[in-house]
């Protein structure tokens, strides 16, 4: 990448959409701008109305992006509770750990639309069903037929 002059000093960027020049030295502070293209940046922070709206249409991503990354990582730890060894404490019997993987993934599916909701049943009768609800929060449900039989 190749710096910009700058007759202050400092780095500086174009702003992609109105071609003024920016320093973006300042932003290297954060931790998430060490690594951006400083063209990037100007057009991010320039305070041009299409930089604005470019830069309220990147935080709307970045913002989805980290709540789909807490969601899933609350789903994560639903799931072990539900079906993984914190299961068996519970009386519970233990779904196997390759179908609880399926169970993960099956989380993201739905979470990311993909699926309106998935039902994973494994061998040994444990269901885990998943729905994505109406407030956007993925909703994890453990259920398990025991059937009684008896032979004379």
């Amino acid at each position: 990448m190749e710096e910009k002059p700058n007759i202050a000093g400092g780095e500086t960027g174009i702003c992609r959409f109105c071609g003024q020049m920016v320093n973006v030295q300042w932003l290297r502070g954060f931790e998430n701008h060490k690594d951006r293209d400083a063209d990037y940046l100007a057009s991010r922070f320039c305070g041009c109305l299409d930089s604005k709206k470019y830069a309220e249409a990147e935080q709307r991503r970045e913002d989805a992006a980290a709540m789909r990354k807490i969601t899933l990582e609350n789903a994560r730890e639903i799931i072990d509770a539900l079906f993984g060894p914190p299961a068996k404490e519970s009386g519970l019997a233990v779904m196997n750990e390759n179908v609880r993987d399926y169970v993960y993934e099956a989380a993201a599916l739905v979470y990311d639309g993909d699926a309106n909701h998935i039902t994973v049943d494994d061998s040994d009768g444990i269901t885990a069903k998943i729905k994505l609800t109406s407030k956007g929060q993925l909703r994890i449900t453990r259920s398990q037929n025991f059937n009684v039989s008896q032979e004379t």
